[in-house]
């Protein structure tokens, strides 16, 4: 475990900026010891908490340090790096490569099928008022955030975020059991510009 946390033999930018601790490591602890693991996993944790959303908090993303690995190779070869030479920085076979690390990044299926439509030369049909219509968002009614002193409109909520709209406006009221866009108030413009973009899918 220390080997771990010790200056690699070639040079380090950051290890030349910084310097390295005792025995050469790179990382120590909050008293100049070796980095134990009940103290790597405490920030890691609250790293993940900080840049997660709940639903990805909850889940099983990134839920321990290794899974950073297969979250990078993964990223390489989703950015067209080409098997091989993802193998050999990683250290492993393209056999073992691509049956163990290949994982799917999360965000990346939107782009995957972007690049199907432009091999195939077809392209996404415009979302029509109907299937607007029948998108399952709730609704929260209340002033726009960047005018409290308006008049309350029916916001779109955010499905994977209830603190905010489609449209990434904050939402200070409580949410109502109506569907968007609800009734008895206007439909929020920002969150129909928002959804006829394509930004919010159900």
């Amino acid at each position: 475990r220390a080997a771990a946390t010790r200056r690699p033999r070639h040079d380090s930018q950051g290890a030349d900026k910084y310097g390295t601790g005792p025995g050469g490591r790179l990382f120590v602890g909050s008293r100049g010891g070796i980095l134990t693991d009940r103290a790597y996993l405490a920030i890691f944790h609250k790293a993940r908490a900080a840049a997660f959303t709940a639903a990805e908090i909850a889940s099983l993303l990134a839920w321990h340090p290794y899974d950073l690995r297969h979250a990078a190779v993964s990223t390489w070869l989703n950015g067209g790096v080409g098997p091989p030479q993802v193998a050999e920085w990683a250290g492993h076979s393209v056999d073992v490569l691509l049956r163990v690390y290949a994982k799917c990044i999360a965000g990346q299926q939107d782009e995957a099928k972007r690049r199907i439509l432009d091999a195939t030369g077809s392209a996404p049909a415009e979302p029509s008022s109907a299937m607007l219509a029948s998108v399952p968002f709730k609704t929260c009614y209340q002033p726009s955030p960047a005018d409290p002193t308006s008049e309350v409109v029916a916001h779109a909520v955010d499905n994977t975020n209830p603190n905010v709209s489609v449209a990434g406006e904050t939402l200070l009221r409580d949410l109502s059991d109506d569907i968007w866009p609800g009734h008895g108030a206007s439909p929020c413009h920002e969150c129909e510009a928002a959804l006829k973009l394509g930004r919010q899918t159900p």
